[in-house]
């Protein structure tokens, strides 16, 4: 699914890169995740590879860089695109300060409560900010949560106690149960988007659908940690954002990591939340993430 949007199932196995110029491939782009455990023991030590993927929109190819940072299990996956300016200029680049403005106002206007953060580190301040020592959190995997930070702060501090571990640590064939229960109704959950209109919708892709679940009514609180780049006018234009640029960086992503393509399957809309202070919006001024 896509990380941000929750990849949180994958083979284990190769990852299917090659050290040579990319070439299309026949099969297709989006192809259905399966159902198995990450291997969480795997490890990239080779980086500055290509990564196959057949043309989905008008992005030629992807660049996929591996960097181990220290441990083995930590890695930063870095994908540079071979965008067309027009996307690039619609989808990735920050929003004008009116128009931050403006989206804000109408998230606020629909119970949903917005925070603003110049940089990654100021967003990762206000993030861990907002959640209590000691709270039980969950999240998918997240390249926002990551570039800021956060996710290793979480899981790494010991001042939380994060979920996403302890249910990687689970078998998925005999306590599958278990894990649906831990995932679903989390005390915290933390996350992002894909889009956010002026108009005041919040829109999630997915592949499974694990965290829209927790987004929509499951879990206690939800903060949601989304780059001003991600604001569109409109819904029309939020499911463009997925499907043109956010679908195949996501999907670059998953095969490098995972080994697997990625697939927009499930789509959650919010356009108004119910419980006073259950939603917060961290609007970030730095680009992060899809």
């Amino acid at each position: 699914m896509f990380p941000e949007i929750g990849i949180e199932l994958a083979y284990e196995g190769g990852m299917g890169l090659q050290q040579s110029a990319p070439r299309r491939l026949s099969a297709p782009a989006r192809q259905r995740l399966l159902d198995q455990p990450v291997d969480e023991t795997g490890y990239i030590t080779q980086w500055g590879m290509f990564l196959h993927m057949q043309q989905v929109t008008r992005i030629e190819y992807l660049q996929v860089q591996v960097h181990v940072t220290g441990e083995k299990d930590h890695l930063m996956i870095e994908v540079q695109p071979d965008l067309d300016s027009t996307l690039r200029r619609r989808f990735a680049v920050p929003a004008e300060e009116a128009r931050v403005r403006r989206t804000a106002a109408a998230l606020e206007a629909n119970g949903i409560t917005v925070l603003r953060a110049r940089n990654s580190g100021e967003a990762k301040r206000i993030v861990l900010d907002l959640i209590p020592a000691g709270s039980h959190v969950h999240q998918g995997a997240s390249q926002s949560l990551d570039a800021a930070g956060v996710t290793d702060e979480i899981e790494r501090s010991g001042r939380y106690k994060p979920l996403r571990p302890r249910v990687f640590s689970m078998d998925r064939a005999t306590q599958a149960d278990e894990i649906r229960r831990v995932s679903a109704s989390p005390e915290i959950m933390l996350g992002s988007v894909h889009a956010v209109t002026e108009t005041w919708s919040l829109v999630a892709a997915s592949v499974s659908g694990s965290q829209l679940g927790p987004y929509v009514s499951g879990a206690g609180k939800v903060i949601l940690l989304v780059g001003t780049q991600k604001i569109v006018p409109d819904l029309e234009a939020a499911l463009r954002r997925i499907d043109e640029y956010a679908f195949p960086l996501e999907d670059a992503r998953a095969q490098a990591v995972y080994g697997i393509h990625s697939g927009v399957n499930k789509v959650l809309i919010v356009n108004r939340e119910w419980t006073p202070d259950r939603i917060t919006v961290v609007l970030c001024d730095e680009p992060l993430g899809f």
